[in-house]
């Protein structure tokens, strides 16, 4: 069986999820290719993933670690044109490898050109709606936030309509990162599966980098979008002042490798699995993909949840209420070390409510298993 995925190329989270996926079909014995572009696209190709390079849909702009809507809105303004090349592309693909399913990773041309072609066609998402159901704007900023939040709904609501279902990689109620973004729409929610977590962690065996270190080890990842640019720099400031803690950022805003102090600073490494696992804490942006690694490799995280975007302070908001770890805004960057002290106290409480956690991704909630499973039956349905 040929399956077609794709990936938003903003960030490396959809990317990531797609190549888990990709791991599990063809340790089940099916082929794929993962349409994506930017650095997305160089990453998997380094990483030896098939890859086919494919328009982007939207661009994603701000400064200072903080989303700028407006700028995002001018920036993907040439978004219809590049979905409607994008999806003769991807058409173009399908039929030459004659896919049998289609896996959208949060890209509107790929479910349009899986249904055009009749082609069983999955949605996978972090969220079914923006509107954070458990926060109730309390200020100016909060009000930003879900103003923002009301305007990034739109787009989904084409792929929730034309897919013919919705995978959400995350694990099921009660333990959901995404509860608060989920639609309450009664078409949207009988389209709706919980796959569990996509995460090559449940598929491809790895070992444990050697991290030899008195310290508390944090592993400090920041990828991604250009905004984080003035995000990454406060966190080096603050970073390299601390001596509590023995640091490894890995990132693609680290100009040269270099140790300072505590910190060792490393270009992006394409595959961080082995340090996630030697890592005592994560530190990381609270994309939802960072999180459900964070939550099947059981290792607690500080969340830094980029300013004024409504789904990663939800996620942060969730994940803290969970006891799995905590966040803090980049407003309040300064006092990463206090926070860093806290998360450390209270290590216990975290690392048991994430090993109970953890074990369901190995078993009934293994995202890359789930989504074999569901490829496989609709495949079958369109054999005769």
């Amino acid at each position: 069986m040929h399956v077609f995925l794709s990936a938003c190329g903003e960030g490396f989270g959809h990317s990531s999820r797609m190549a888990a996926a990709l791991a599990g079909l063809r340790a089940a014995g099916h082929e794929g290719v993962i349409a994506t572009y930017g650095k997305a696209f160089e990453r998997l190709k380094k990483m030896g993933y098939p890859v086919f390079e494919t328009k982007p849909e939207v661009s994603m702009t701000g400064k200072g670690g903080k989303l700028d809507v407006l700028r995002s809105v001018v920036a993907s303004s040439s978004g219809p044109k590049h979905v409607l090349e994008a999806m003769a592309l991807e058409m173009r693909k399908m039929k030459a490898m004659n896919a049998r399913v289609v896996i959208s990773d949060s890209r509107l041309s790929t479910v349009l050109a899986g249904r055009r072609l009749g082609l069983p066609t999955f949605f996978v998402c972090n969220q079914t709606s923006y509107n954070e159901k458990l926060h109730v704007p309390s200020d100016l900023e909060d009000f930003e936030e879900s103003t923002i939040g009301r305007l990034m709904s739109a787009p989904l609501a084409i792929p929730l309509q034309f897919a013919n279902l919705i995978l959400i990689p995350d694990f099921a109620p009660p333990n959901t990162i995404a509860l608060p973004l989920l639609s309450r729409q009664r078409r949207v929610e009988m389209k709706t599966t919980f796959l569990g977590p996509l995460s090559l962690a449940t598929v491809v065996k790895s070992g444990q980098a050697h991290w030899p270190s008195s310290k508390p080890r944090v592993l400090v990842t920041m990828g991604g979008q250009a905004f984080r640019k003035g995000e990454y720099e406060a966190l080096r400031k603050s970073l390299v002042k601390n001596q509590h803690f023995d640091f490894l950022v890995s990132s693609f805003f680290v100009e040269k490798d270099e140790n300072i102090g505590s910190v060792k600073f490393r270009r992006f490494l394409p595959d961080l699995l082995p340090y996630m696992r030697a890592a005592d804490f994560q530190m990381m942006p609270a994309g939802h993909s960072g999180i459900m690694e964070s939550m099947v490799l059981g290792k607690p995280a500080l969340l830094l949840p980029d300013a004024a975007q409504p789904e990663q302070l939800a996620n942060a908001r969730r994940y803290k209420q969970l006891g799995l770890g905590d966040y803090i805004e980049v407003k309040n960057l300064p006092k990463i070390g206090d926070a860093l002290s806290r998360l450390s106290r209270n290590h216990r409480k975290y690392d048991k409510a994430l090993n109970r956690i953890s074990v369901l991704a190995m078993g009934e909630m293994n995202g890359a298993k789930n989504i074999v499973k569901l490829c496989e039956e609709y495949a079958r349905r369109m054999s005769y």
